[in-house]
């Protein structure tokens, strides 16, 4: 039960909800896609064609920060949503936190994400959030088909905001009661906040898409997908000798070293009881599909962003699959029985050992 202080908090503050974070599922029209000063997406000449394309608007935040969605979270009239002043404590933190934003480098522990003072200077609306802090590469969000904005969250997200509110406060409090907490920050309903177990990123195995849709990573899919792809007539000789590399990999594993009797594999059965725990958590109010769309360490599809254009034409922008464009032609196969339209799916970023386009900046909704 819900203590009557709380609940009457969030009942009196309801009225003020006026916009929500902004979907990331391309269901809603792209105001901005916001990175920092040292982005390395500033020389990426296939993302800003695709980027001009599309018509998006380019803000560098003077911000010096790589992995811009992982430390800002934005409304869809663009304002800037700020991360609770949580102390750089593990004790509240917990321990599913990237370092770097959690950072020690001097010695003294400090957390990284945009406050006000760097809003205030680039001219950015904001809103500071009171009881919530998490990664950008946590949390998925979009809208169902009704229109109401979900997020899903891993669950160290609730784990801080109950120890932070218990640190404030002294009173414990429920995962259901440190939801309702997040959803009055986000300005979203209570029961669209949902948690999962995870042990990385969200982002980099799954991707929403608009209407409630969830593409999950199945890593039992990727052989196949593989194989297929190795049929492709377009392959060069090149493309089928990594292809058949990447098939080898993917039935044999191999030695990370020359000199190593360990067998690294393409994935483990600790990643696939989570991905099936996911898939079953989600299930009842989502339609979840599982996919292959990693295929090695640095070939990962799902860790895009999605937008609305001034068209009204949902985008895609993913990860390319270094020359292997029988990859890229499978994965737009797939997104074409999901709707999207070849030339609106780029595959432009690069990705490596957990990092991708979706890490490099953060979207939000245009301004009012």
């Amino acid at each position: 039960m819900i203590k009557n202080y709380l609940w009457i908090f969030l009942l009196l503050n309801a009225s003020l909800l006026q916009a929500q974070i902004y979907p990331e599922d391309g269901s809603s029209l792209l105001g901005t896609w916001n990175f920092g000063t040292k982005s390395l997406m500033l020389k990426n000449q296939g993302f800003a064609q695709a980027a001009e394309k599309e018509g998006i608007e380019l803000r560098r935040v003077p911000f010096d920060y790589e992995y811009f969605q992982d430390i800002s979270v934005w409304g869809d009239d663009g304002r800037l949503f700020i991360m609770a002043p949580m102390p750089a404590d593990d004790r509240i933190m917990g321990n599913n936190i990237t370092r770097g934003v959690m950072d020690d480098e001097d010695g003294f522990w400090r957390l990284t994400y945009l406050q006000a003072q760097v809003a205030e200077r680039a001219g950015i609306p904001f809103k500071k959030m009171k009881w919530t802090f998490f990664e950008g590469g946590n949390a998925i969000s979009g809208r169902f088909a009704n229109g109401d904005t979900y997020i899903i969250l891993e669950n160290g997200a609730l784990e801080r905001t109950r120890n932070y509110y218990f640190w404030k406060t002294k009173i414990e409090i429920s995962d259901e009661e440190a939801k309702e907490l997040i959803a009055q920050d986000l300005e979203i309903k209570a029961e669209n906040v949902f948690s999962v177990d995870m042990y990385q990123h969200l982002d980099l195995y799954m991707v929403a898409l608009p209407g409630g849709r969830i593409l999950l990573h199945d890593p039992l899919k990727a052989l196949d997908a593989l194989k297929l792809a190795l049929q492709d007539d377009e392959n060069s000789q090149e493309e089928q000798k990594r292809l058949l590399e990447l098939i080898d990999y993917h039935e044999n594993g191999r030695k990370p070293y020359s000199w190593s009797s360990y067998i690294e594999r393409h994935y483990s059965d600790t990643l696939l009881s989570f991905l099936n725990k996911i898939e079953a958590d989600l299930k009842d109010r989502f339609e979840v599909k599982r996919v292959a769309g990693i295929f090695d360490e640095r070939t990962n599809f799902f860790n895009a962003f999605l937008g609305k254009n001034s068209h009204a034409k949902t985008f895609f922008i993913t990860n390319h699959a270094r020359g292997l464009k029988a990859l890229e032609r499978h994965w737009a196969d797939l997104l074409r029985e999901e709707g999207f339209e070849r030339e609106h799916v780029h595959f432009v970023g690069g990705y490596g050992y957990g990092a991708g386009i979706d890490c490099a900046g953060a979207p939000a909704g245009k301004a009012i």
